[in-house]
């Protein structure tokens, strides 16, 4: 295994983002948070991009926010008591977010950092809470891509690399990268961030068994840069434990193509170097969008490797039958109560 090196944090801010393409809803609105939406059959659960731009809303007023009822704003503003942040530190605007993290109308938010090792985030508190979990580490990344994707011809380029040439480390990497496209590096998050998918899981179930016992209809939000990659990763498990089949999995994370901003590139491979096409640079591309193919070829990986998602995958980081069982029961009784369908953004 080779360490990242310096080229590995602007490689890796190159991954964490994309856009997308399919047919949308006429039910679209003018939030200014995009990919924004209940993941599907998981009510109080709602999935989007970035919320940095959430600051925003707080620039045009001058008095008390008012968010119209139901909308993305009103959800994450005023409904929400936990999110879900799982970007690096590098993806973040720091300054945004704590604007609007400190103005919330029903109480501001306080962040917290996962760090791997510590003991679980209580996302059970009063407080509400920004729960920040990576869950795209450029090291481990570097690794799964090295011991696991490498042939034995190009893991000695790559030590030769290492100790003489970062620049052609680098591009040995992408091009390595570009050959296993998204499934790839799903594959990749799946492996290797098992802890950091776990915590997310158990921050949901704790908080909404919480809203449950105070009886508040509480909501929640997972988030990356676009909405697509990391979110849809952790909104699979979910939906893994609710029954969902691979059709209903496979359309819930294709829709993030019809919610994006038509002009907008892959936020990853943007970062990475620009938008041309060449040997040894991040093909935008590959990275770009939710086709239905890669989440179908990532659920039949999961269970070569593992057996099943539930409780194959979920057994090995942790979430055991105890921990499945909370989220499902606490998921069903909010089945249960007659639900608000939510606009959908689409910048």
């Amino acid at each position: 295994a080779f360490p990242p090196g310096r080229a590995s944090i602007r490689q890796m801010t190159q991954l964490r983002g994309g856009s997308d393409d399919a047919s949308t809803n006429d039910q679209s609105s003018n939030s200014v948070v995009q990919n924004f939406r209940q993941a599907a059959s998981l009510p109080g659960i709602y999935r989007c991009a970035s919320t940095d731009d959430l600051a925003k809303v707080f620039d045009e007023v001058d008095g008390p926010l008012q968010c119209s009822t139901d909308s993305p704003e009103d959800i994450l503003l005023n409904r929400s008591g936990l999110i879900l942040d799982l970007r690096s530190q590098s993806e973040r605007d720091e300054t945004s977010a704590r604007r609007w993290m400190e103005r919330a109308p029903t109480g501001g938010f306080v962040a917290e950092e996962f760090e791997r090792g510590s003991s679980s985030l209580d996302a059970s508190q009063q407080t509400r809470r920004v729960l920040r979990i990576d869950v795209l580490s450029p090291s481990r990344l570097f690794d799964h891509l090295t011991n696991q994707w490498m042939s034995p011809s190009q893991k000695a380029l790559a030590a030769m690399y290492y100790a003489l040439d970062g620049g052609k480390l680098h591009e040995l990497r992408m091009d390595v990268l570009n050959e296993k496209g998204l499934a790839g590096l799903y594959e990749a998050i799946i492996s290797t961030s098992g802890e950091e998918l776990k915590a997310g899981l158990i921050a949901i179930t704790e908080y909404l068994e919480a809203c449950e016992a105070k009886g508040v209809d509480g909501a929640c939000a997972v988030h990356c840069v676009q909405g697509k990659d990391r979110t849809g990763l952790l909104v699979m498990l979910c939906q893994s434990m609710v029954g969902l089949s691979d059709d209903e999995i496979i359309t819930d994370y294709h829709l993030s193509d019809a919610l994006r901003k038509r002009d907008e590139g892959s936020a990853a491979a943007d970062q990475f170097g620009g938008k041309v096409k060449r040997k040894g640079k991040l093909d935008r591309s590959v990275f770009s969008g939710a086709p239905k193919e890669a989440i179908i070829e990532t659920l039949a990986w999961v269970r070569d490797q593992y057996g099943s998602i539930n409780p194959g995958y979920l057994d090995s980081i942790g979430f055991d039958k105890s921990w499945r069982d909370r989220f499902v029961k606490v998921v069903s009784k909010k089945s249960s109560s007659a639900s608000v369908e939510v606009p959908l953004s689409k910048l």
